[in-house]
């Protein structure tokens, strides 16, 4: 899944899908600093500072000193960052859409009452 939707980001806008979680996570808790985004990710504060230096320098991150706490850094999506979010949550709607309308109706339900049941197992 994760190299399906790495494709599709890559076609349509020049992007991994590392950098798009990374703004898609940005754009539901802007001001997240390195380390709650790293912990959100599952990842290391190192593993993800690339990614971070690389999004803000195509100008769709802006990193900010945190007034409280001088040595911790705020992540906020720009502009720019927020409407890359928007256009691509069109494209991974367009293409969810495209993969089940293969299935019928009756499939469909019986998909989602399935994956329903999967997940009320966590």
């Amino acid at each position: 899944m994760d190299s399906h939707a790495n494709t599709l980001l890559n076609a349509q806008f020049n992007l991994s899908f590392s950098h798009f979680k990374i703004l898609l996570i940005l754009h539901e808790h802007p001001n997240f600093n390195q380390k709650d985004l790293s912990s959100c990710m599952s990842l290391t504060e190192s593993g993800i500072s690339k990614t971070i230096s690389s999004l803000k320098d195509l100008g769709y991150l802006e990193i900010t000193e945190n007034p409280n706490n001088r040595r911790e850094h705020l992540l906020k999506p720009t502009k720019l960052g927020l409407e890359l979010v928007e256009k691509a949550l069109k494209v991974f709607r367009n293409d969810t859409h495209n993969l089940f309308s293969v299935l019928n109706k009756d499939e469909a339900l019986t998909f989602h009452n399935s994956l329903k049941k999967l997940i009320s197992q966590f």
